[in-house]
């Protein structure tokens, strides 16, 4: 039984680079450096929208995603995650691109 669900924004997570010590970029896995995006396994991050969830279970578990989590997968122009004033114009922009006649 799914006890919890969250909605998820797909990115492909197999291909970030860091910054080492020495400030050099790093691929936190390598072995996808010659790995086409389109061939990497799919990736999902919780978009923060809302939760949904047994209070006993969670009290039971003390966590959001289980084994039995399941989720809805929004696209990354229905949320977006606004760390910073460039996400934010992103987000208008994507907002007033969606509204317009």
């Amino acid at each position: 039984m799914i006890q919890f669900f969250y909605s998820g924004i797909c990115v492909p997570d197999f291909s970030f680079f860091e910054k080492n010590e020495n400030g050099n970029l790093e691929m936190f896995w390598p072995e996808n450096l010659n790995t086409r995006l389109q061939d990497l396994p799919k990736a999902f991050h919780d978009a923060g929208q809302y939760y949904i969830a047994k209070s006993q279970a969670f009290d039971e578990q003390k966590t959001f995603f289980t084994k039995a989590s399941g989720g809805i997968l929004v696209s990354d122009l229905e949320a977006r995650d606004i760390d910073s004033e460039n996400d934010w114009h992103i987000a208008e922009t994507i907002y007033r691109l969606q509204t317009q006649a």
